[in-house]
């Protein structure tokens, strides 16, 4: 079962060479303004740019180069931030969060983080078991990611709040 029923199936999971499985997110837009989605990489998606309130959009992805899936979320100011979800071959699924150059100055405090020197974090990262949730916090909103349990796919959901 995939978290973004309604929205297509993604590949079943036999297509995932050697067994590794992708990386699945819906992002959920439960803030009362619009943000935009742009998937960095993905294999497939429902739908990129802005999701009203209320709305979604998920991908999957597996093996880029830096991440499984990566998507950049703007809101309407157009702050945005990175997320990449990576499966790597050993150990837990990672979130890292890259606040990037036009970034909305998020809070990274309780990741595993990388001084940037300019008064900001260069990225934050953290291993997610099933059922583990963090916030990554903007000066705009922040973002919950939750991991939940795996199909065919690593399965998250990141849900925008106020």
């Amino acid at each position: 079962m995939t978290l973004c029923g309604g929205f297509g199936a993604f590949a079943a999971p036999s297509a995932q060479a050697g067994g590794r499985k992708g990386v699945a997110v819906c992002l959920l837009n439960d803030s009362t303004a619009r943000v935009k989605v742009d998937w960095i990489s993905s294999d497939t998606r429902t739908r990129d740019g802005w999701i009203p309130a209320g709305d979604r959009a998920c991908a999957e992805g597996t093996f880029a180069w830096r991440a499984d899936l990566a998507m950049r979320v703007t809101w309407a100011d157009g702050l945005s931030a990175r997320l990449d979800f990576n499966n790597p071959l050993i150990g837990y699924p990672t979130v890292t969060m890259d606040p990037g150059a036009h970034s909305a100055a998020a809070a990274c405090s309780s990741f595993d983080s990388n001084d940037d020197g300019l008064g900001f974090t260069a990225d934050c990262s953290e291993a997610y078991s099933v059922g583990t949730s963090n916030e990554y916090s903007t000066r705009y909103g922040t973002i919950r990611v939750t991991r939940k349990q795996d199909d065919g796919w690593k399965q998250f959901v990141a849900r925008v709040i106020e």
